[in-house]
C-alpha cells in the first residue's frame, strides 16, 4: 500500500519532532532549565521555509518560548545539499546552547568531505 501525501507529511512531520524532542534527556533537560542562555537562540532547519521540518520546528519553538520566555527563539532555514549546510551551521556553532538543530530522516553528509570532516 502506497502512502498518501498527506501521510507522508506526517510522518516527516513526527521524525523531525523525534529528531529534536528524541534526544532530549531528563538530565540534559534539566541542565537547560538551569542554564539556557537569557539571549536569542537560533534553531537551524536545514530546510526551506514552509516545508514539514520547518512548520514542525516553530510549532517546537512556540513551546520553548512559552516554557523559557527569557529567551527568544528564532528559526533560521538553510536548505541546500540535502539538508547538510544546516547541519555544517549547526556543527559549527559555539558550544553554548544557542544554537539548535533540526533534521529529517537521515543525511548523507558522509557524502560531503567538509560537513563529514567535522563529525
Amino acid at each position: 500500500m502506497h502512502l498518501t501525501t498527506t501521510n507522508r507529511l506526517l510522518k516527516c512531520a513526527m521524525v523531525a519532532h523525534s529528531l529534536l524532542l528524541g534526544a532530549t534527556t531528563p538530565a540534559l533537560a534539566q541542565t537547560l532549565a538551569q542554564a539556557w542562555p537569557a539571549k536569542t537562540v537560533r534553531i537551524v532547519v536545514p530546510f526551506g521555509p514552509g516545508s514539514t521540518p520547518d512548520i514542525v520546528a516553530r510549532l517546537i519553538a512556540d513551546g520553548l518560548q512559552q516554557k523559557y520566555p527569557t529567551s527568544a527563539f528564532v528559526i533560521e532555514n538553510r536548505p541546500g545539499a540535502s539538508g547538510n549546510i544546516g547541519t555544517d551551521v549547526v556543527a559549527k556553532a559555539a558550544p553554548d546552547g544557542a544554537t539548535l538543530g533540526t533534521g529529517a530522516g537521515a543525511s548523507a553528509s558522509f557524502a560531503y568531505a567538509k560537513v563529514a570532516a567535522q563529525c
